[in-house]
């Protein structure tokens, strides 16, 4: 019987890669992921309406003085460096502070110290090194009673809170910090649902509409053997354009940014995620939900595929809830459906995957989302099974 779906597994394969279509719509979603990436590189940045200096100037400049500062502690004496050059930049007029170069060496750790606070009031002159840690603690309680956090769940968070080493070392990580907190698994899952939406959900409908259903009734074993082979060969294509598409956007930003920060304290880059984890272990988690999230989202197609009969209808379906994933909001205060909408794949690598709410007392958003994820693949491949086993064709 494995022999057999191997074999099917190959011939489904083949079938989905030989497509035209497959490739096209790969290379278009895979260009415009790297644009939207690469974006940031390109342009010039003016003052007084003449150019001062180029995007890709300022980024290798602020690489430069980040990695200057990396391993400083967060306390009293950085600041004060800090505090005395801001003070100059602020003296000399300037209206960008950026400008002066004094202050300048010190970009990336201000816009670090700055997200602390959420930007609320956030003035360098009056920060030392016991307020900024304060008002960190200030603006994770916000987020606790944003979130509508139980006792047991702050309980939680403040024990791990807790484990987190004050002050903090500054780490250049902003290669690491653009994939794990601005984007970087969303657009690839986003390229990727198109790719499915468009090249993994003609998979079962194509069979009715050119009438070849009938053909599988000739084969030894029927139906089943074709249906598993076709969903992994469904999901395994899924899988590998999903990976080289987050490739896209690492390689990019890497180039870009750097590949430094891998062991920065996360709670440095990202102050609403109390926790001890680093910035490397975050990625890793971040992307393997991408996986998850697309091979759950080719069950889904390839499984509406088989209900609608259709590959319009599918891909119709797919690129609509989508967009509804993310332009309907449901507010916090609703608490089961918040959650749940979070757990959307969209969602999820957005700022769901962020949520602070735990999941049955003790389950993070990380432990529960690959879960969910897992037991919907094996109920949409279950339901896909049943309909397309009991298919009856029908006259022609």
């Amino acid at each position: 019987m494995l022999k057999n779906i191997g074999i099917l597994f190959g011939f489904e394969w083949k079938k989905i890669m030989l497509r035209k279509s497959t490739w096209i719509t790969f290379t278009a979603l895979a260009v415009f992921l790297l644009f939207m990436d690469a974006a940031a590189y390109f342009g010039t940045t003016y003052r007084d309406g003449e150019p001062a200096e180029t995007h890709a100037q300022a980024i290798l400049k602020d690489k430069e003085n980040g990695r200057k500062l990396s391993g400083r502690l967060l306390d009293d004496t950085l600041l004060g460096e800090m505090k005395a050059e801001y003070q100059k930049a602020a003296d000399s007029g300037q209206e960008d502070l950026y400008l002066h170069e004094g202050f300048r060496q010190y970009k990336t750790v201000y816009q670090a110290i700055r997200q602390f606070s959420g930007n609320r009031d956030f003035d360098l002159l009056t920060i030392n090194e016991d307020r900024l840690y304060q008002t960190r603690d200030a603006y994770l309680h916000r987020l606790y009673e944003e979130f509508g956090l139980t006792d047991r769940e702050m309980s939680f968070w403040q024990k791990k809170d807790d484990k987190i080493e004050k002050p903090f070392v500054y780490q250049y990580a902003l290669g690491v910090e653009y994939l794990v907190s601005r984007d970087g698994a969303y657009f690839p899952c986003l390229m990727a649902t198109f790719f499915i939406a468009v090249c993994i959900g003609i998979l079962f409908s194509e069979e009715h509409v050119r009438r070849t259903d009938q053909l599988v009734l000739c084969s030894r074993f029927g139906r089943k053997e074709v249906y598993f082979a076709r969903m992994a060969a469904g999901c395994g294509v899924s899988v590998c354009v999903t990976i080289l598409l987050a490739a896209v956007s690492v390689v990019v930003n890497f180039l870009i940014y750097g590949a430094d920060g891998f062991s920065a304290m996360a709670a440095l880059y990202i102050p609403y995620w109390p926790d001890t984890v680093t910035m490397g272990l975050l990625l890793l988690r971040m992307f393997g939900l991408l996986l998850l999230s697309s091979v759950v989202t080719a069950v889904f197609a390839m499984l509406l595929s088989e209900v609608m009969r259709s590959s319009i209808g599918t891909m119709s379906v797919v690129i609509a809830l989508l967009f509804l994933a993310r332009l309907i909001p449901i507010p916090m205060n609703m608490r089961f459906l918040s959650q749940m909408w979070n757990y959307l794949p969209i969602n999820l690598l957005k700022e769901g995957v962020y949520d602070l709410r735990l999941v049955f007392g003790s389950l993070t958003t990380w432990q529960f989302a690959p879960i969910l994820y897992l037991s919907a693949a094996v109920v949409f491949l279950l339901i896909g099974k049943r309909l397309y086993c009991r298919y009856q064709v029908s006259g022609r």
